[in-house]
């Protein structure tokens, strides 16, 4: 049955990849170019309504690309687990045991904070 998958190979590992390329950059870029941006302009000049008014726009934008970010996470590790079952992988791979040390290591340990700050929405005001 796994030899009649393999044909949708490609197609899961460009499902992984694309996943991977979401995962990694939507809240990233969103943060970095737009919201700090708009939240260091709004800082400078409280009163500006106007400023206000951005940064809450800005906000909810930001919150939009973090739920892709969430569901971009499940989709790697999903796709990463059928590549791994389908193309008949062992743990004796180093480069697999490296991948995997740094998956379980370092990046589900990041999301489960992520999930776990982002899903406090008094996170900003309590580090006050």
């Amino acid at each position: 049955m796994i030899d009649n998958l393999m044909v949708y190979y490609p197609h899961i590992k460009f499902i992984h990849l694309f996943s991977v390329m979401i995962w990694s950059m939507s809240a990233v870029g969103a943060y970095v170019y737009y919201f700090r941006t708009t939240l260091f302009a709004a800082k400078k000049d409280p009163h500006n309504m106007e400023l206000q008014r951005r940064l809450i726009w800005a906000y909810e934008q930001f919150d939009k690309t973090v739920v892709f970010e969430h569901i971009a996470f499940p989709v790697v590790l999903i796709t990463g687990l059928l590549m791994f079952f389908m193309a008949g992988w062992s743990i004796d791979s180093q480069w697999l045991l490296i991948n995997l040390g740094i998956v379980i290591g370092f990046f589900i340990p990041l999301e489960i904070l992520d999930i776990s700050c982002s899903g406090n929405k008094n996170f900003e005001t309590s580090r006050e």
